[in-house]
């Protein structure tokens, strides 16, 4: 793109743009059109950072109404839409409200996570849309929401991100797992957790398209985990016991969690 301070200032612009969307909306891509006055780009998001197509002539080439034609015909997977996020039914909005104590004018959503033993099952949880956050796009793109669990009637914490796809990086709910088995002390109860979606479009494909002389770029996977345990944040604590014993706990779990991960 353009050199110097005007180029650092469109990629900031088309960086802001880009966050704002990704933010306020469940996606696992996104699509931007950059027009110049005799050219245009087509950038790709995800969470592995951003593809940029060559200069695109108005004059001479026909890729961006091509691209545009095919965006128009495309289904809203192609387009980078969620569709593991949808509408709840009255019902489990209702009992949502109820339980999460939410005003009539919060939208909410539902959202789904499979479970990894049997795909086929799908387990449902209400949270509330979510809003614009400042944070660049990139990485694991973590969401934590106070959630309805339609299947319990119980209020949790559902926890969206993308995890690190590599051979090495254990998924989260293993480790919980792991360490609930082993009874280590002061974490919470992990009651689901699992990759979300397909490999096609839950899955990041910017890495795919590194210039061999670049940095690699790391590849993640769309995944969702639910916590049985909710903190209460500090502010409603009534007794400076209550900050040391919270602190002690979780020295306890960390030094804990460290010498069963070590072994």
């Amino acid at each position: 793109m353009c050199p110097g301070k005007l180029g650092k200032l469109v990629a900031g612009q088309i960086t802001a743009y880009a966050t704002w969307v990704l933010s306020a909306q469940y996606r696992t891509h996104l699509f931007l059109v950059l027009i110049f006055k005799h050219y245009s780009r087509l950038i790709r998001w995800d969470c592995s950072g951003a593809v940029v197509t060559e200069p695109i002539s108005h004059k001479t080439d026909s890729h961006l109404l091509d691209f545009l034609i095919r965006f128009k015909d495309a289904d809203r997977q192609a387009r980078g839409h969620d569709t593991t996020v949808g509408t709840p039914t009255e019902d489990e909005e209702l009992n949502a409200r109820t339980f999460l104590e939410l005003a009539s004018d919060i939208r909410l959503l539902s959202a789904s996570v499979s479970d990894p033993s049997q795909p086929q099952k799908i387990y449902r949880f209400i949270i509330s849309a979510p809003c614009p956050r400042p944070d660049i796009p990139a990485g694991r793109w973590t969401r934590t929401s106070i959630a309805y669990d339609v299947q319990t009637g119980k209020r949790v914490l559902l926890k969206d991100s993308w995890r690190v796809l590599l051979n090495d990086i254990k998924p989260e709910g293993k480790v919980y797992e792991h360490l609930w088995r082993h009874e280590v002390p002061h974490i919470p109860f992990c009651s689901y957790s699992g990759d979300v979606g397909d490999q096609i479009y839950h899955a990041s494909r910017t890495h795919e398209f590194g210039a061999p002389s670049a940095p690699s770029l790391v590849p993640h996977r769309h995944y969702r985990l639910v916590l049985d345990t909710i903190g209460r944040g500090l502010e409603t604590f009534k007794r400076s016991l209550e900050v040391v014993t919270a602190i002690h706990d979780a020295l306890v779990g960390k030094f804990t969690v460290f010498m069963h991960l070590a072994a």
